[in-house]
């Protein structure tokens, strides 16, 4: 064996920094200093990776099979002799190896690997220096694989940072498309602006068409068009020849079925083909809208997706922005109704359902009468929807002849409602008579039901009661007046309290007063003179002339409920 130096062969391995050029070198140094013409050196990295190199004149195939029985190995030192290695490596012996030696490298270390030393004839050994050979061998090794493990870490950071700046300028791009399409301007100006923004970034022919192929809104850049392009331009609807063919018929099941990815449709004219994309656009679970363009092949640039879709997010915005215009210029079904604008109640019904009220789960009122205000109507309905809406009930609202009228669903509780309403415009310093209906029926009884409780509200202002919230259902016998004809009312009057109607009128309004100031005293004659501001004996001499003009006991409770009823009517009537 020969000699080596074991400083100069530290120094010169030091010098490498990559494993496989390490081990290249090594079993050249190796094989020189040991004096083996073939020389094996396999390494094991902690993922299980394995790194081999091999110098010697053996094949390429017993070169595979020695790799093969140096893995397989103990990993462990090791003398064979020609009975071992015949039995353990068959192909080497066939190739005149009749000795080996195999020496651990650190074999419990991160980094473990193995030596193999093949010979013709086993010579004399020398373990320790071949122990020594190994320990420097994995000082090389452990700083290659530290030196090639830090080269990994920096480009996997590099990687990672060219990552980050690619998705970087993906969100930047991604963030100014979502600030074009978010501009509210163009979301108020309408589909055109948007469209055009859309077909300006994909450089693309776009069509905005309605669930019944109307065009509503088209971009065309100076590029060559099919004839059925252009004829849909000039009639404003998609043109038959395009619209009846199998593909865009297909194309239309598809996304009116749920699937909302683009999908593809050829078509051909003049021998050439082009490639169409549809989208739909949905409002809530229902098709509005389609968008439909020229494009590239599938699969659909993801880039592209998401400016569809962002595009799509500002034509629907665009879309309820006009429904809410159009349904702000259009008087609310409730005005029209109670004005008695409706040739049927089913066309107020319909009407209804399109302003997003259901009568049919609606049973309640409530009637809103400000009060001297400088608050506007829209101020107050605002208002008034801002504490309706935080009482987690169904309810619709309108306005009608100077009036907020609220209507409820079955669930609502009406008092905690009118109470909400109340507090919350008392909190605003708005003076308001409120009103709550009776449960009505259908809609011809929500039209008597309103005017039954302004009515009540009329009442109430006549008994100098403001600021106050009037249930219908708690007015007792009012509420029997106020659905009594007028008629009826007059001839109850007249029968009961005729001759005093016909004196003068200042002793006629003198003689009601104080009979309505006795009955509504239970008949006290000290209370009725206190309230009429007069002296007890007047109130006496009035009683009893009231008395011989009606001929009537006013001590019995019969006299007293009919000239009662008869004053309460007398107060309808006034109404």
């Amino acid at each position: 064996m020969l000699a080596y130096s074991y400083d100069s062969l530290g120094e010169q391995w030091s010098r490498q920094t990559r494993l496989s050029e390490l081990l290249k070198d090594a079993v050249k140094v190796i094989s020189g200093i040991c004096g083996s013409p073939c020389v094996a050196i396999v390494f094991r990295e902690p993922t299980g990776k394995t790194i081999f190199q091999f110098e010697g004149p053996l094949s390429e195939p017993t070169v595979s099979d020695l790799r093969r029985w140096l893995e397989r190995g103990s990993w462990e030192y090791a003398e064979y002799g020609a009975e071992e290695v015949t039995r353990e490596f068959a192909s080497g012996f066939q190739l005149g190896i009749r000795a080996c030696v195999t020496i651990p490298v650190d074999r419990h270390g991160d980094l473990s690997g193995m030596i193999g030393l093949f010979y013709d004839a086993k010579p004399p050994l020398q373990r320790k220096m071949l122990e020594d050979v190994s320990a420097q061998l994995y000082l090389a090794a452990n700083r290659c694989w530290l030196y090639q493990r830090e080269r990994q870490m920096v480009n996997l950071l590099q990687e990672t940072r060219n990552e980050a700046a690619e998705l970087k300028r993906k969100y930047d791009r991604l963030f100014t498309l979502q600030k074009q399409f978010a501009d509210l301007n163009a979301v108020v100006d309408g589909f055109d602006p948007i469209v055009g923004k859309l077909g300006e970034l994909l450089k693309e022919p776009i069509l905005l068409l309605d669930k019944d192929l109307r065009l509503l809104a088209s971009y065309t850049p100076p590029v060559p068009l099919e004839t059925a392009w252009i004829r849909s331009l000039e009639e404003r609807r998609l043109d038959p020849a395009f619209a009846d063919r199998p593909s865009f018929q297909h194309a239309i099941r598809r996304v009116q079925s749920g699937d909302m990815i683009p999908v593809t449709l050829e078509s051909s004219s003049n021998g050439a083909r082009e490639l169409y994309w549809l989208a739909a656009l949905q409002s809530g679970s229902s098709v509005w809208c389609y968008l439909l363009w020229r494009g590239v092949l599938p699969p659909l640039p993801k880039e592209t997706a998401h400016t569809i879709q962002m595009a799509g997010v500002a034509l629907t915005l665009s879309y309820f922005y006009q429904f809410e215009q159009t349904l702000q210029q259009r008087p609310s079904f409730l005005e029209a109704f109670l004005a008695g604008q409706y040739s049927s109640t089913e066309s107020a019904l319909e009407q209804a359902r399109l302003q997003g009220c259901d009568i049919q789960k609606m049973n309640k009122i409530i009637i809103i009468e400000p009060e001297k205000t400088d608050r506007s109507m829209s101020e107050l309905r605002s208002l008034i929807e801002s504490a309706v809406g935080g009482m987690n009930c169904a309810f619709y609202s309108g306005v009608y002849a100077e009036t907020i009228v609220i209507l409820l669903d079955f669930d609502a509780d009406e008092k905690a409602v009118s109470k909400a309403i109340y507090d919350r415009l008392r909190a605003n310093d708005i003076p308001i008579l409120l009103g709550v209906s009776r449960s009505f029926r259908d809609m011809e009884d929500l039209r008597s039901a309103f005017d039954e409780v302004r009515r009540s509200l009329a009442l109430s202002r006549k008994w100098g009661k403001h600021n106050t919230v009037v249930y219908y259902e708690s007015l007792g016998v009012y509420r029997l007046l106020l659905n009594t004809d007028r008629a009826s009312l007059e001839d109850t009057i007249h029968k009961a309290m005729g001759p005093l109607l016909r004196v003068e009128k200042k002793q006629s309004d003198e003689l009601l007063s104080t009979l309505m100031h006795y009955l509504r005293t239970g008949g006290s004659i000290q209370q009725a003179a206190e309230l009429c501001f007069v002296h007890i004996n007047t109130v006496k001499y009035r009683l009893k002339r009231i008395s011989q003009m009606l001929d009537a006991d006013l001590s019995h409770p019969d006299e007293r409920f009919k000239l009662d009823f008869a004053l309460r009517a007398m107060e309808i009537l006034e109404l």
